[in-house]
């Protein structure tokens, strides 16, 4: 059985639910989410720091540097050799997947050590200068916007495309 498969130039756009939040405080962001995650409701997306404490965590019993477990090591590991026997000339976007994922994992390395300088300044300082935002909704995670939130179907036409 032969297949016919041709390839015809096309342009479209996929409208998809969104639901912006702002925040009502100002200050120093922590993300915990990674761009393009998923998270649950009462996943903790951010804190806002308003008096900046947890860049100067070392000064109250934190770190500025993230010593990795051996397990840590071995997931790190594990993705370099997984690039490095998966990665060929001829598929290059493998290359931003492998950077972003090396990434996402950096940030939940240096996640957990924000948690445990935050959990330090809950026991020496005061606290209430960083505030928590959780999920209110399952959803993906983007920190940005395109200007297309507010549009519908039948509100766009063919010069937008």
């Amino acid at each position: 059985m032969a297949v016919f498969r041709q390839m015809i130039p096309t342009k479209g756009l996929q409208f998809v639910k969104r639901r912006l939040k702002k925040s009502a405080d100002s200050g120093y962001v922590n993300y915990f989410a990674s761009e393009g995650g998923r998270v649950a409701v009462g996943n903790l997306v951010y804190t806002i720091d308003e008096k900046r404490w947890l860049d100067g965590s070392a000064e109250i019993g934190g770190s500025d540097t993230v010593t990795l477990s051996a397990q840590d090591m071995g997931e790190l590991r594990t993705q370099i050799m997984n690039f490095c026997s998966d990665f060929r000339d001829t598929d290059f976007s493998k290359v931003y997947d492998f950077k972003t994922g090396l990434q996402g994992t950096a940030q939940k390395f240096a996640n957990t050590s924000i948690l445990s300088n935050i959990e330090a300044l809950s026991k020496n300082a005061d606290a209430s200068a960083i505030h928590y935002y959780d999920a209110t909704e399952t959803g993906t995670v983007v920190y940005y916007t395109d200007g297309y939130e507010t549009k519908k179907t039948g509100t766009v036409g063919q010069r937008v495309l």
